[in-house]
């Protein structure tokens, strides 16, 4: 008679061995998909700043010019110079947000103050100045979807100032030009610093020149937030510079409270930061580009050379 088959399964051994092997895989793998993944989240913020690059296009040709930066003041002795709706507000229907446009109705020459004067009126923000919106928010930043009261880094608290408390945030600000001077040499200008910009002022070449960059800095003094409505007492929550290099202060994008000023670009990206042209098309810029380049192209009208970017 034969003998019957014996049922042999694995061994404790040859299962542990095959576990080692899928841990291995695993392993090599896991780091492939983490960059494919950051790639991913960088890809979709380029795209946030087409979107709004784009919808300053449409803007300016509606309305003949680019939105101001802030719609401050003219006359800043006023104490409003830095107070008022800014370009995010305006764009807000060529984000498909036309309902939110309709109940802020933002305007340009009732805009000094508007911030102050409505927490003063009614101690509170403005009305749907807290709505999170997409478009603003690049998928690797951790800010909040609305300004804090407070924030802790670096072993401090920072506390900020209450009646900027709410309002939904941005990792997005117009470019104000290289120096901050009062000057208005970039493609966003505080109403107070002279008439918006048209495509015909944009000197340099609209591909040689920033219009929207990540500027995703919380500030520290407690009226730095970056916010998408305007500029809440302070032209940094809308606006910022190329007179600092792209997140100076430190090597790793976390550490916020290290970062030289609240004018600066800044992202949570590693190395550098995204930036869109005033020809509609986006750039991830080093922190490692000359700086008299990175300078040069926040200038709308300086007549400079460019250096590789």
């Amino acid at each position: 008679m034969p003998s019957p088959k014996s049922n042999r399964g694995f061994t404790l051994v040859e299962l542990l061995v095959v576990i080692a092997i899928i841990g291995i895989l695993i392993g090599m793998l896991l780091p492939a998909v983490q960059q494919v993944r950051a790639a991913a989240r960088r890809i979709a913020c380029a795209n946030n700043l087409r979107q709004l690059s784009l919808a300053c296009h449409n803007y300016e040709s509606g309305f003949g010019a680019f939105p101001h930066g802030i719609c401050s003041a003219i006359d800043d002795t006023a104490g409003n110079d830095d107070d008022g709706w800014g370009w995010g507000a305006f764009v807000l229907p060529f984000i498909e947000q036309d309902n939110l446009f309709e109940s802020l109705a933002p305007e340009v020459e009732d805009s000094p103050g508007v911030f102050q004067r409505t927490f003063s009126d009614t101690g509170a923000i403005i009305v749907g100045g807290n709505t999170p919106i997409q478009a603003f928010r690049c998928p690797d930043s951790p800010l909040l979807d609305q300004t804090p009261s407070e924030l802790s880094g670096g072993g401090d608290t920072f506390g900020y100032a209450e009646e900027r408390v709410g309002y939904g945030t941005s990792d997005y600000k117009g470019c104000a030009g290289p120096i901050n001077l009062g000057q208005s040499n970039g493609i966003f200008v505080k109403r107070r610093n002279g008439p918006a910009v048209k495509f015909r002022d944009i000197f340099d070449g609209s591909s040689n020149v920033i219009a929207i960059g990540e500027s995703a800095y919380p500030g520290r003094s407690g009226t730095d937030w970056p916010i998408w409505a305007g500029g809440s007492t302070t032209d940094e929550s809308a606006l910022f510079k190329t007179e600092f290099p792209i997140n100076a202060g430190s090597g790793n994008p976390d550490e916020w409270w290290n970062a030289v000023d609240d004018d600066l670009a800044w992202s949570f990206h590693v190395s550098g930061a995204q930036f869109g042209f005033a020809d509609g098309s986006t750039h991830f810029l080093s922190e490692t580009i000359d700086f008299e380049t990175y300078q040069n192209l926040g200038a709308r009208d300086d007549g400079n050379i460019l250096g590789e970017f």
